[in-house]
């Protein structure tokens, strides 16, 4: 099965080589070959590693009505995606959740580096990326790194996730107002305004979305409020500060099979993030320095069945965490020669918890605030040559990290790029590397009575990932372009929870393998038409690895007719999956393949060359599909919506 499929894939690609190369090459660019307004993605890019770099932008957002990084990614091929609710990420356990090439299930995403302006944003204790943490409507553009990035970003980059914030771009003021709302109490409200006069700009977002709940207790809230200021200090330097402040809530509607408790359980979520980046500019040298620090807290609300009678009794656990560090870059980029990056990244995370109960003091758990850290140096080096009437780009890179309470781990990156005419072959290679967080420590102290020796979790190794891919991308004519890529990940000393408790520990429960084939292509048949397919087929070994289905498909379209009007449709198909639960060492459960499809219909408009915008409704699961990402969890059917975008 799968030669036929690597077989398959390749004719495809293959027969793309016939097209005219003379005819395209001056409207083809590999080094980012983007095309405005397509829907599902923005386009894709190939880094300097060889690393291709799928993006998705502010206006794919809003075509996709996402209202959070798992909606906004939920169409990506390769991305597969867990959620309870509407709105609100229900954190305690993967009740809202982003994994690339059935990797992420150890902590829910948490082998996924999830960054904001390129600083790691997580939970400091769990080490879970809470997704209401990263708002969507802060975001310019989404990059998504399906190969691992142990170079750039180091620890936790199986693959990795890049919010780029929104700032101002140009002189003047501009202002946005945007709403909606539809079935299931679902409302958003979102206001942002920038302004750039002389040597200082800014930008303000404030936005806030709400869900009743397509089930009983299945509602949610999330707020956001974000602001960047900058300031040119001459044609050399600059500086900016990044605010971010979010609050939200969910509810765990559970499992429809699930046990019944006297309470619903709920997860609260606060974090105020700050950025502050000096940049700078001369001749071929470029780089920046940024200091950053999130703090925040989680409170879960949950049941304990434990307690001697009566039965039960309801606690909160309190989260507090504080991350902060430096970053570090300077790029030299040589005529003629070789571009060489080097950086250095100090990481501090941590905080403490306690566990609450409503009516026994004495089995409050309260644990010290403890702290990891992370010492990283990184270089890499990237040369285009003349090769064979084209241009051959060899790159390495190599991070090497201090680790505070683990073992040192070191993560390397290989690869190689050939552009000729309207032609790319890429390759790389990367060793990638993920330690276990402050949760092994908790998991420790918490279960010494059975055995469990308080420091065992320093001697955990850090989870390994060996990566290899191969990649080719070909502009067939002036209307389609396709990218076809294969790849084989080998995960070694996995980190998982061990099974069964009690006691709950955290260990190197084995390895995993995943090969997988991605093909996609963008096509404009005729004008004012925009098509996106794409497929991917996987192979996981032990074919019990989670959240890998082997077969999903995307399709996507972007039609503008009338004038005045603007067809949004996509539709995505997902194979049968296996999940893992993540609060207890439970076995994997099964769910079924799904296909929903989502339509938007919007009307543009201008008055007074000032003011433009749209109106449009929308409808969400357009067939109304049965479907879940996790067992016993249904998504909502079909949820018609309606709003408004106006801009000025």
């Amino acid at each position: 099965m799968r030669l036929n499929v690597t077989l398959f894939a390749l004719v495809i690609f293959l027969t793309s080589l016939s097209g005219d190369d003379e005819k395209v090459a001056a409207s083809f660019s590999f080094d980012s070959f983007v095309v405005e307004a397509t829907p599902v993605l923005e386009g894709v890019s190939l880094s300097t590693d060889s690393t291709l770099l799928n993006t998705v932008g502010a206006e794919q957002i809003t075509a996709l009505g996402a209202s959070d990084l798992a909606g906004a990614l939920r169409r990506v091929p390769g991305v597969t995606v867990s959620r309870f609710n509407n709105v609100g990420a229900f954190g305690g356990g993967d009740g809202g959740a982003v994994f690339i090439r059935g990797h992420g299930s150890g902590r829910p995403g948490a082998e996924i580096t999830t960054m904001v302006d390129g600083i790691q944003r997580f939970n400091g204790i769990w080490t879970h990326p809470l997704l209401d943490m990263v708002s969507v409507d802060i975001a310019r553009r989404i990059e998504v790194y399906k190969s691992p990035q142990p170079v750039l970003f180091g620890n936790m980059a199986f693959g990795a996730v890049n919010i780029v914030p929104k700032e101002t771009e140009s002189e003047g003021r501009s202002t946005r107002i945007f709403g909606s709302g539809g079935k299931h109490e679902t409302f958003t409200a979102l206001a942002e305004n920038g302004h750039s006069a002389g040597d200082v700009r800014s930008w303000f977002t404030l936005s806030h979305r709400q869900s009743g709940g397509h089930r009983d207790n299945a509602d949610g809230e999330v707020n956001n409020l974000y602001a960047k200021i900058g300031y040119t200090i001459d044609r050399h330097w600059d500086a900016s500060v990044l605010i971010n402040h979010q609050t939200a809530l969910a509810h765990d509607p559970r499992a429809i099979y699930a046990q019944q408790i006297p309470i619903v359980e709920r997860y609260e979520t606060s974090s105020t993030f700050l950025v502050g980046t000096v940049s700078h500019q001369h001749g071929s040298m470029s780089g920046f320095v940024k200091g950053y620090l999130e703090n925040g807290e989680t409170e879960w609300l949950q049941f304990d069945n434990a307690p001697p009678p009566p039965v039960g009794e309801a606690f909160t656990n309190v989260s507090g965490f504080k991350n902060y560090g430096i970053k570090a870059q300077e790029l030299i980029e040589t005529e003629d020669g070789p571009a060489i990056t080097a950086g250095w990244d100090l990481q501090f995370y941590g905080g403490s918890i306690r566990d609450i109960y409503e009516s026994s003091s004495a089995a409050n758990d309260i644990q010290p605030e403890r702290r990891l850290r992370n010492n990283a140096f990184y270089t890499s080096i990237a040369w285009e040559l003349d090769y064979a009437g084209g241009a051959l780009t060899p790159s390495a890179g190599v991070r090497y990290n201090f680790a505070k309470d683990f073992e040192d781990e070191f993560g390397t990156q290989a690869g190689v790029t050939y552009k000729r005419g309207d032609t790319m072959l890429y390759a790389n290679f990367a060793r990638a590397f993920n330690y276990a967080g402050l949760y092994a420590a908790i998991f420790s102290d918490r279960w010494s009575g059975f055995g469990v020796p308080p420091d065992s979790w320093r001697n955990l190794d850090a989870e390994t990932l060996l990566h290899y891919e191969i990649g080719a991308a070909r502009q067939i004519s002036r209307r389609a372009r396709v990218t076809v890529s294969f790849y084989y990940d080998d995960v070694q000393d996995a980190l998982r929870i061990d099974s069964p408790p009690p006691p709950v520990t955290i260990t190197n429960t084995g390895d995993y393998r995943v090969f997988g084939t991605e093909l996609f292509a963008f096509i404009t048949p005729v004008e004012n038409l925009e098509l996106f397919v794409g497929g991917v087929y996987q192979d996981p070994d032990p074919a019990d690895v989670p959240n890998s289905p082997e077969w999903s498909f995307t399709f996507g379209a972007k039609w503008r007719f009338l004038e005045n009007f603007i067809l949004n449709v996509d539709t995505q198909y997902v194979d049968e999956q296996l999940t893992q639960g993540t609060r207890f060492a439970s076995g994997t459960q099964h769910v079924d393949s799904y296909s929903v499809a989502t339509a938007r219909l919007a009307h543009t408009f201008t008055l007074r060359d000032r003011l433009e915008g749209e109106v449009f409704c929308a409808v969400e699961n357009l067939t109304d599909s049965k479907y879940e990402h996790r067992p016993g969890y249904p998504m909502p059917g079909i949820s018609p919506s309606a709003g408004f975008d106006i801009r000025f």
